[in-house]
C-alpha cells in the first residue's frame, strides 16, 4: 500500500510566471475569445481558467519542471 502519496503531488508546479518578451510562447495556442474562459477578477489579481483542453504542448515547461522535482532524491 503505498504511502505519502499526496506529498508527491502537492510538489508538482501547477502554474508558471514568465516574462512578458515569453507571453508568445502561451498566448499563441490558446484561443483569444474570453467565452473560452471562467474569468474571476478581483482587487489584487486576476485568475481566468480555461473552459477548453489546451493542447499538450501548452505545457511542455511545466512538465520538464515537474519531472526535474518528482525525480528529485531526496
Amino acid at each position: 500500500m503505498p504511502w505519502h502519496c499526496s506529498r508527491d503531488v502537492s510538489r508538482l508546479f501547477t502554474k508558471i510566471n514568465f516574462e512578458e518578451y515569453e507571453s508568445g510562447k502561451y498566448f499563441n495556442q490558446i484561443p483569444e475569445n474570453p467565452e473560452k474562459y471562467d474569468i474571476h477578477f478581483s482587487k489584487n489579481c486576476n485568475v481566468a481558467g480555461f473552459k477548453f483542453k489546451p493542447k499538450d504542448k501548452i505545457y511542455i515547461d511545466l512538465d520538464e519542471v515537474n519531472e526535474l522535482v518528482y525525480t528529485k532524491k531526496e
